[in-house]
């Protein structure tokens, strides 16, 4: 594990992004454990995405609590996009990053209301309610990545912002 961090440690943010070693620590001490990624900072809509080298860009304005959140939200992110059973992979995988996201906002007692997933479906929704929420809802969210996971599973290329 230690190998793994010193080796996303190294990798450079993408051009007009920054790394912030202090907030960094900080967010590795609201998690109790080191982040297996390379942090990057910059402005970036819904709080953080990670992109097609494995950095987590994360937004600069977002409050530490919530981006900790996020960060184990995207720390999820690991199936393979391609191959039968592609689309429900990348759906369930997507339904247990909400959830362990959402779960995570509890240990931190932080609340975001403005969230979609939370704004959908309330404070505590189910392992069921979000892939209800991720496969049959016309919200913004679920339906982008929809479409995301789509494009990646036939091997097309994808913005990050849609990942």
């Amino acid at each position: 594990m230690v190998l793994l961090a010193l080796a996303c440690a190294n990798d450079p943010c993408p051009t007009g992004w920054t790394h912030d070693a202090p907030r960094t620590a900080h967010l590795e001490a609201l998690l109790q454990r080191p982040i297996s990624a390379t942090l990057c900072w910059g402005d970036v809509p819904d709080r953080g995405l990670r992109d097609t080298r494995g950095r987590f860009l994360l937004d600069s304005a977002t409050d530490d609590r919530l981006l900790a959140a996020r960060i184990v939200h995207l720390e999820h992110h690991r199936a393979p996009a391609s191959g039968p059973g592609c689309e429900d992979r990348l759906r369930v995988e997507e339904a247990n990053a909400w959830a362990a996201e959402l779960r995570q906002h509890g240990l931190l007692g932080v609340s975001d209301p403005s969230g979609p997933a939370r704004r959908a479906l309330g404070e505590s929704p189910t392992l069921s309610d979000l892939m209800e929420w991720l496969t049959t809802s016309d919200d913004p969210v679920p339906t982008q990545l929809r479409a995301s996971h789509r494009a990646r599973c036939e091997g097309g290329s994808v913005p990050p912002e849609a990942r």
